[in-house]
């Protein structure tokens, strides 16, 4: 289907199903990101913020340097509509596997935390020998390094595969004093300088309102972008030597085919409708659970038991159509009538519902009736029960395939997220080698992970610091069977 997504093919590629569908206005994913189409914000609809997002706007920003030359169409769009962070938290958000599960990459991803240390060759091989390093240990403490850079960027790599960093200087610009991540919502790249290098980096909340003027400048944030094709540090040492600004973008980017942003492996179950069916399946059983009927049993009764049961119901019927002139009249016999069914109701409803009546029984009247010279048996009261469908099994099969194509696409094993419903979790060996196999996965996104760090200590250059690595201390869970009882640990830093 060349040309057109295949999300939300009903309604043009936009549908809501309770509020819970995929709902994206943009067409193809790999498309907007490979396209560099430049911010265009006159010919792009403005809409008014509502109120809560408004109270997240961040306080404008004015120009360190009045007189830096840029403008709004140095910036490359953030896909088609320059919303695509924005259009990708909202279905995250809708999708329990997609947000849980990337919430496990997330935690696979920072494992126990960064541990430094020196490499060792005593031994023939490259050893990593954890190592003290205080005045590292003093920045990662005091700039809450934890908080402000490891879960967050390990959060955007794996969701945006992209992360932007914040790099703070010291005033006298000798060593970098903090490192803080920027939600890609807020950031987008300028377009590349002739040699292909992305020089601007604007930071906003109001990429969605439509930046085009002089006043609007205010609205943004241009740091410079410290250029990672090689020798980072030396390069911005020589940068700070020209220029009175302290603060610049460090750009991760896992290497995808799009050009300017990262496109995550996992927008393939967007594309291909499974986070659509995963949403449905939940969104129809809500429907049908709200909607079912609740009746179960249907009473039948002959006007037999009725001529049976009361002498005068012949007359009392004969009365609401001889007194059509007599209004009066003609309601109290109604009133009668509808009177001694709702006894019979009120009769058998008493003797039927409830847990206590379970397995009692009724007797109704059985009447002879003459048809024709031939005499009938006929039953007076009719109780039959009402067999419906109440759907509770329909769609699961579906359902759990989704589930099955999100968590795969993630590339979590669905043993690890516990025993779900519809979801083999077997048993605690399925658990351990899933967490072994995700530690062991996960060297690539530790690379990208450490490498602001590592790009503190070469800019900083400080004596003590010589040598230092860096790496995801990790938890391998062996059988506890394969360890002595003496020899166990409760906690893995024991």
């Amino acid at each position: 289907m060349e040309g057109k997504s295949i999300i939300n093919n009903y309604e043009d590629n936009i549908r809501e199903v309770e509020g819970l569908g995929v709902a994206i206005a943009f067409t193809d994913f790999r498309a907007e990101l490979a396209g560099s189409e430049v911010v265009n914000p006159r010919s792009e609809k403005i809409e008014e913020p509502s109120e809560v997002t408004e109270m997240m706007r961040d306080t404008n920003f004015k120009s360190e340097d009045p007189d830096e030359e840029w403008n709004f169409n140095d910036f490359v769009k953030y896909g088609v509509d320059n919303q695509w962070p924005q259009s990708i938290e909202k279905i995250i958000r809708r999708n329990s596997k997609l947000r849980v599960g990337l919430a496990h990459k997330t935690r696979d991803l920072i494992g126990l935390g960064i541990e430094t240390g020196r490499y060792d060759y005593a031994t023939g091989r490259k050893q990593f020998l954890p190592a003290e390093f205080p005045l590292f240990d003093n920045f990662y403490d005091r700039a809450n390094v934890f908080r402000n850079y490891l879960v967050p960027a390990a959060a955007a790599l794996k969701k945006y595969y992209m992360v932007f960093v914040s790099v703070m200087l010291t005033e006298d610009a000798k060593y970098v004093a903090a490192l803080k991540v920027i939600p890609n919502r807020k950031c987008r790249l300028s377009k590349p300088n002739a040699n292909g290098t992305i020089k601007l980096c604007g930071i906003s909340n109001y990429w969605d309102r439509g930046l085009n003027t002089i006043k609007d400048k205010e609205k943004v944030q241009v740091l410079p972008v410290i250029d990672s094709f090689f020798d980072s540090a030396d390069t911005l040492h020589e940068i700070v030597k020209k220029t009175k600004k302290r603060e610049f973008i460090y750009v991760l980017r896992v290497p995808t085919e799009e050009d300017f942003y990262s496109l995550p492996d996992y927008v393939s179950v967007i594309e291909q409708g499974w986070v659509d069916v995963s949403n449905d399946v939940p969104a129809f059983k809500r429907w049908v659970i709200k909607n079912l009927t609740t009746i179960n049993l249907v009473m039948y009764v002959s006007e037999s038991y009725f001529e049976a049961a009361y002498p005068d119901w012949s007359e009392l019927k004969q009365r609401c159509v001889a007194h059509q002139n007599d209004e009066a009249e003609r309601q109290k016999s109604f009133n009668e009538i509808k009177r001694r069914k709702d006894l019979l109701v009120n009769d058998i409803e008493e003797k039927l519902s409830g847990v206590k009546k379970s397995g009692k029984m009724i007797t109704v009247p059985v009447l002879k009736e003459a048809v024709g010279n031939t005499a009938y048996d006929s039953k007076t009261i009719t109780i039959e029960s009402i067999k419906g469908n109440d759907y509770s099994g329909n769609y699961n099969a579906d359902a759990n395939e989704a589930d099955a194509q999100i968590l795969f696409a993630l590339g979590v094993d669905p043993s690890i997220t516990g025993n779900l419903t519809r979801t083999d979790s077997q048993g605690g060996t399925g658990k351990r080698e899933g967490h072994n196999i995700a530690q062991a996965s996960e060297y690539m996104f530790e690379q990208f992970l450490l490498e602001p760090l590592e790009f503190k200590r070469d800019y900083d250059k400080r004596p003590g610091e010589k040598g230092m690595k860096f790496r995801i201390a990790r938890a391998v869970t062996p059988t506890l069977d394969a360890i002595t009882p003496s020899e166990r640990q409760i906690q893995p830093n024991q």
